[in-house]
């Protein structure tokens, strides 16, 4: 496990999956700490792919290949390439594991800097492939709700009118849902989660403000190049996942090409492309 720290905030991290383990910052956990009964893990990596495939794979020259959802970067093991007391970059490189699964070389790093009461998370994506390379990035963190989600709101800089791409078995259907009008508030409501997430599309935020409603605390989320935003839990639990994604999950009626999925990052030879979030623990209201 990995520690980064200031005089503010503690940050913990895991080789396998690049996964943060914990956020506390003054004396608070700001991370979900995972439950093996609910959901186990609390921040994984998402690459080379967010979300599900119709029927558990796709195609690619051809070739038809099978990746767990989410991808695999989430279970494999990063090494530790650069260290510093508040600063640390992890690297996953293609290997003959993944070229089963994914049939492009690559070099993935995540680098995680703390600064103040912020957690900068960055990823650096470089094709190593003789040709052109297709992938997804995303971000999972789960953060704690404390007595329920129903207890906070979601707060946006900008007015949205978000419209829920409802998932079935899976994948993303054919039928949208109203979710809010023109609004910079959304509740957490529970029964928005009952039978998956809430995928948005179109959502004009590139930030996101989780607001304690009881006691007034705040955690902001910043996700500029991120085009996607997922909300996930388990209904009676008590934590929310927020998560910007660079990629998309596959609609019921996809090709299974993966140069059709929606959403899929084209890296062109030797290109290499960067993504950024950053977790900042607000004062309180």
């Amino acid at each position: 496990m990995i520690k980064l720290h200031n005089k503010l905030i503690t940050v913990k991290i895991d080789k396998v999956g690049a996964e943060m383990r914990s956020i506390v910052c003054d004396g608070r956990e700001i991370l979900w700490q995972g439950d093996k009964n609910s959901w186990a893990r609390t921040a994984p990596t998402l690459f080379p792919f967010c979300g599900g495939f119709k029927n558990g794979k796709y195609t690619y020259g051809g070739t038809e290949y099978e990746c767990a959802k989410h991808g695999f970067a989430k279970n494999s093991e990063f090494e530790v390439e650069k260290k510093s007391k508040k600063r640390v970059t992890l690297l996953l490189k293609s290997n003959e594991e993944t070229l089963k699964q994914y049939p492009f070389e690559f070099e993935l790093r995540v680098t995680f800097t703390i600064s103040h009461k912020s957690v900068i998370i960055e990823y650096d994506v470089r094709n190593k492939t003789d040709g052109e390379m297709y992938f997804s990035i995303g971000s999972h963190e789960g953060y704690i709700c404390s007595g329920s989600i129903e207890n906070y709101d979601l707060l946006f800089p900008r007015r949205e009118s978000l419209q829920n791409c409802i998932v079935e078995q899976g994948v993303i259907g054919k039928n949208t849902e109203q979710i809010t009008k023109f609004t910079k508030t959304l509740p957490l409501l529970e029964r928005h989660l009952a039978s998956d997430s809430l995928v948005f599309k179109n959502m004009a935020s590139r930030s996101v403000i989780l607001r304690n409603r009881t006691n007034g605390e705040r955690l902001k989320i910043d996700f500029p190049g991120f085009n996607y935003f997922v909300i996930w839990s388990i209904p009676g639990n008590e934590y929310i996942c927020l998560e910007p994604w660079a990629g998309f999950p596959d609609y019921i009626d996809t090709t299974e090409k993966i140069e059709d999925r929606t959403g899929i990052v084209r890296l062109r030879k030797k290109g290499k492309k960067k993504f950024m979030h950053k977790i900042t623990v607000m004062e309180k209201l």
